[in-house]
């Protein structure tokens, strides 16, 4: 079963004193209970909307992190690839057709905001991946002067904003995050988090780091900011090496 989100606050809550009870049983109870509500969260510096407006917060960090990530690599054949964060296959999605010259879009073909760098590129009809070829390799091939072409190429370039390709239209891999459809989601305290599983302690150590309030709680929270950054290192960021 995924990770709930009730999971994340919960263990969260435990380590700023917000579960409600005064023994350990009653806390004890408290946490268990599923779902949890504002009831079990009674926190006077930190209920419960606060909190999952900081585990959206963190969400959005996690999100930028792992589809910011992108690295070259160059087997020794010197075939060039790109290796992209595994954890991107939760937040990727596909943009609308782009026409050689077109402006890539700023959101999906859902309209939601485009994060972090590209994915592929692939031909918007046969979804066969397109090649990153020089400029100038494109514009030949866009030409075709005597149509001395005979075979199918399939081949883009990105300059700033605009995509040069050699088929008809493409569609490109992107990653995602829309707020408010998260917000909307995580109401529902039952359902899972946006990544895997394995970002519950990166969800829960950003958090914790994030729950200060006047002169509560700081050496905890950057105990926790500690914590929260080695994870990301260790996770997402460490890959690229």
């Amino acid at each position: 079963m995924a990770v709930a989100v009730e999971k994340v606050l919960r263990s969260a809550a435990i380590r700023i004193n917000g579960i409600a009870g005064t023994t350990a049983a009653t806390i004890e109870a408290a946490y268990i209970t599923t779902p949890i509500t504002a009831t079990q969260l009674d926190s006077p510096d930190f209920p419960l909307t606060p909190l999952k407006d900081t585990f959206l917060l963190v969400e959005e960090k996690l999100v930028n992190a792992v589809a910011g990530f992108k690295v070259k690599e160059v087997s020794p054949a010197g075939v060039v690839s790109y290796r992209y964060h595994e954890w991107r296959t939760s937040i990727t999605t596909q943009t609308d057709n782009i026409a050689h010259l077109g402006a890539i879009p700023s959101t999906d073909a859902s309209s939601n905001k485009i994060v972090g760098v590209y994915g592929s590129v692939f031909d918007a009809t046969s979804n066969i991946a397109c090649e990153e070829m020089p400029i100038q390799d494109i514009r030949i091939a866009v030409r075709n002067a005597n149509s001395w072409l005979v075979s199918p190429i399939y081949g883009f370039h990105v300059v700033g904003n605009r995509m040069h390709h050699t088929r008809t239209n493409v569609k490109m891999d992107v990653c995602t995050y829309n707020r408010s459809t998260r917000a909307t989601a995580i109401d529902t305290l039952t359902n899972p988090i946006l990544l895997p599983d394995a970002a519950e302690e990166a969800y829960v150590c950003g958090m914790v780091s994030l729950l200060v309030r006047d002169d509560a709680f700081t050496g905890q929270a950057q105990i926790y900011r500690n914590y929260f950054e080695n994870t990301l290192n260790g996770q997402v960021l460490a890959q690229a090496a």
